[in-house]
């Protein structure tokens, strides 16, 4: 008998998917319950901006709370004290990207019993969701039915801020700004986000083109003050000191600017070193062995960064290659140290990095690209792309959107191993259970029997044969499995080509309605819209260098050239830690161990923890119609 509260939570998952079906076709509509527009895709630029403004409905909740725990919560109430609840369920549901979910819990709000405030808190909900669909004009209809009515400050402000952003999606820049400007006087009075960041975000993520033409043609100062300001930061953005001195030069020109008050304090607060950088660096690199591919991507991006940075003390760069003579890393790296390294990159590899820790002592910062275990604490950093940390970051994203029951699904080799370790020890840690787990061979094309061992379809098939016979094999009955109700989530690592086989037989076994999320490897790092529409709805995670590609992350031109060989490949993310290694050159003394402080880089948002380890939130994305669609970030306590 499955546990009571798995039961509960089923029961309201079919209460709120009848929602959407009955509502299909309508929603939108005047008779529609609440005139929630059905959602749609959201843009990557909508689902990065929308994330920043705090939500007013959320303050009762707690942060602790997922939507299935609200929602449950507004069942166990009636009437205006069910209200709140359900409204805070569609807000935590839209965080983490489930918007179908969100929309069908907001059919459910029972409008009568509203009171004023949680009116205007379910329009906001629905501008939110008609922003997220790509519908700004439903937005502003939305927003409109509360003009020159009394709200709370917060309210206001997060309706000034949809109001802004639904002007942006539309190009109307002269009203978005009036709005904005509204919006900052609120910001000024009562403490307020600002929507500022959130404006510039927008513009940074226009074509550099377009941009250019509105800095140049628009006839408002203001305006053209802020697209000058977006257009230096796609331009000089990978480059610390390079922006430091446009920004310099843009406040001297828009001195009474809005955003001179702080957003470049802001945006220099990330990348500002702490300290004077190494005068002389050591990458230490098996560039002549078996890993010789995923070396050099690395050198490349590492060299890269060194090459577009303009600061005149920029430091000299000298590699070593220790090939595939791991036993020498601790020869060459005390060449580096005796050659005038005042830091060490690398080695690169797990075997290396067991070699280097044999020393008792590391004489200089050694950032190892690996998990630094064994090494002195005090000098060394660990910074890697591993498994393990994947797999604890596809765990918590999933149990952070209410999922506690999990099937697991991965390939019968060395990485399969490695995730489902990693999986099973982070998912049991935070307290969720695994219902099932089942490993597939990666040279199979069929999966059924794998699959319906773990969706247990073969009990249900069982229970079918069974009826038959107490019926009589002269009355043909007939029957449709039905996959095991006990489970919540898939975790489904895989990489693309057998992803696309997994994901229509899963479709096919009646698990079409079951969330499911992967990690990196799912996503080849190229487009490719047709084969992708096997995917449909599978939730995964990676770094930003593949899947944000607007603002200094389209301006591809700073890295063209070098970055050209591993473009849309999986060495492209070894390129990306070669660019956030070179970064955090400059960084560790300011983020080492202050977890408040983190560098926005090409594999996450980073921060350093006091025992040296590199912690990075990565960018979370679906697959929607064939094409890879940013998520916004959750919207709790710590990144995700």
């Amino acid at each position: 008998m499955f546990q009571a509260g798995f039961d509960d939570r089923h029961k309201l998952f079919l209460l709120a998917a009848s929602v959407i079906i009955a509502t299909s076709g309508c929603a939108g509509s005047g008779n529609s319950s609440s005139g929630t527009p059905l959602p749609g895709t959201s843009e990557p630029g909508q689902a990065i901006v929308l994330e920043q403004q705090t939500s007013t409905v959320l303050t009762t909740a707690d942060s602790d709370q997922t939507g299935w725990d609200l929602l449950w919560q507004s069942q166990t109430l009636s009437g205006a004290q069910a209200q709140s609840p359900l409204l805070a369920s569609a807000e935590r549901f839209l965080d983490h990207g489930h918007s179908e979910i969100a929309t069908s819990v907001l059919q459910l709000v029972q409008q009568p019993t509203l009171n004023h405030s949680q009116v205007f808190d379910l329009d906001l909900l629905q501008s939110r969701v008609a922003l997220q669909s790509g519908h700004p004009h439903t937005a502003l209809a939305v927003l409109d039915r509360h003009k020159n009515q009394t709200m709370k400050p917060a309210q206001q402000a997060e309706g000034l801020f949809f109001e802004t952003v639904a002007y942006l999606q539309l190009e109307e820049f002269a009203r978005a700004l009036e709005s904005a400007r509204q919006l900052e006087i609120l910001v000024i009075r009562h403490d307020l986000d600002s929507v500022y960041p959130m404006f510039l975000h927008h513009l940074k993520s226009m074509p550099t083109a377009e941009l250019g033409h509105l800095a140049r043609d628009t006839t408002t100062p203001t305006m053209a003050g802020w697209a000058e300001l977006a257009l230096l930061i796609v331009e000089h953005g990978w480059n610390t000191y390079g922006l430091a001195r446009a920004l310099g030069r843009w406040q001297r020109v828009h001195v009474n600017h809005p955003a001179n008050r702080y957003i470049p304090a802001r945006l220099m607060a990330d990348q500002t070193p702490a300290g004077p950088a190494p005068r002389q660096l050591a990458l230490l690199l098996p560039l002549s062995s078996v890993y010789a591919d995923a070396a050099k991507a690395v050198r490349d991006g590492f060299l890269s960064m060194r090459q577009i940075d303009t600061n005149p003390t920029a430091p000299e760069v000298r590699i070593y290659d220790f090939g595939d003579r791991t036993e020498l890393v601790r020869a060459y790296y005390q060449r580096a140290i005796d050659d005038g390294a005042e830091m060490v990159i690398g080695p690169l590899g797990k075997n290396a990095i067991a070699a280097l820790s044999e020393l008792d002592t590391l004489p200089v910062p050694t950032l190892v690209l690996g998990t630094a275990e064994g090494l002195p604490a005090d000098q060394a950093l660990g910074f890697s792309l591993s498994p393990e940390d994947e797999a604890f970051a596809v765990v918590r994203r999933a149990y952070r959107a209410g999922f506690r029951r999990a099937a697991i699904l991965y390939p019968d080799s060395v990485w399969g191993r490695r995730m489902i370790q990693a999986a099973t020890r982070h998912w049991k840690k935070m307290g969720g259970t695994i219902v099932a787990q089942g490993p597939y061979f990666e040279s199979a094309s069929d999966h059924s029997r794998v699959l319906k061992r773990l969706l247990d379809i073969d009990h249900s098939l069982a229970r079918g044969n069974a009826l038959q016979d107490t019926i009589g094999r002269e009355t043909r009955i007939r029957f449709i499995p039905r996959r095991r109700q006990d489970l919540d989530v898939l975790l489904m690592f895989a990489g693309p080509a057998q992803a696309r086989l997994l994901k229509p037989q899963i479709d096919y076994l009646q698990a079409h309605d079951l969330p499911v999320y992967s990690s990196s490897r799912i996503f080849s790092g190229r487009p490719d819209p047709v084969a992708n529409l096997d995917l449909q709805g599978v939730i995964f995670g990676d770094i930003p260098w593949l899947l944000v590609n607007t603002g200094r992350y389209a301006n591809s031109n700073t890295f063209a050239l070098q970055r050209e060989p591993y473009r849309q490949t999986p060495l492209d993310r070894l390129f990306a830690l070669g660019i956030d290694a070179y970064s955090l050159v400059h960084m560790i003394n300011r983020l080492r161990g202050n977890l408040d402080q983190s560098h926005h880089g090409a594999t996450g948002v980073i921060r350093i923890d006091e025992s040296g380890r590199v912690l990075r939130a990565i960018s979370w994305a679906t697959f929607e119609d064939g094409k890879v669609t940013l998520l916004p970030r959750a919207a709790i306590s710590g990144d995700d």
